[in-house]
């Protein structure tokens, strides 16, 4: 009878536990609203540079609303680089404290800034807005300047698979 006890309490309790987040879904919660806003960054520069090309691609999307088009971006851009924004469950908390090196994000910028000025490279529309955005003196501490280091660095390691 007392064992019967224990593994209903055992099972009860595996119950309620929740999975601890991967790697990859902390980085997608930790910086899903900066996704966000550079997607809507994306979708407002095309909206006013090409607005056939925004009514084509929300179409395409099944979109009504510029809101459609961001989420899109936005999720889009971190399933890509899903594995350049993962993070451990101690660096998720740095980060979500306020924690940021910030010295360090900026040098591997300025890294992926030289590599992406070579003669025959090829920066991806994703790299550039986010270099862009650097040159503009945007995005240049915190939680954003982290998110483009990541992407940054991690489209560099694509490219050399």
């Amino acid at each position: 009878m007392r064992a019967a006890v224990a593994l209903l309490a055992l099972a009860l309790v595996g119950c309620d536990a929740k999975p601890e987040p991967t790697a990859i879904q902390r980085g997608e919660a930790v910086f899903r609203p900066v996704a966000d806003r550079f997607a809507a960054g994306i979708v407002a520069d095309l909206k006013k540079s090409d607005a056939a090309g925004f009514d084509r691609y929300l179409k395409e999307i099944g979109g009504k609303v510029d809101a459609d088009l961001v989420r899109k971006v936005s999720t889009e851009t971190l399933t890509h680089y899903a594995e350049a924004l993962s993070m451990s469950s101690a660096k998720e908390a740095e980060l979500k404290a306020g924690r940021f090196d910030d010295s360090m994000n900026r040098r591997k910028v300025k890294a992926a800034q030289e590599k992406f000025s070579a003669p025959k490279a090829t920066v991806p529309h994703v790299c550039q807005v986010l270099l862009n955005r650097q040159q503009a003196g945007e995005w240049g501490a915190g939680l954003e300047l982290e998110f483009s280091a990541r992407i940054l660095e991690g489209q560099l390691r694509m490219g050399k698979d």
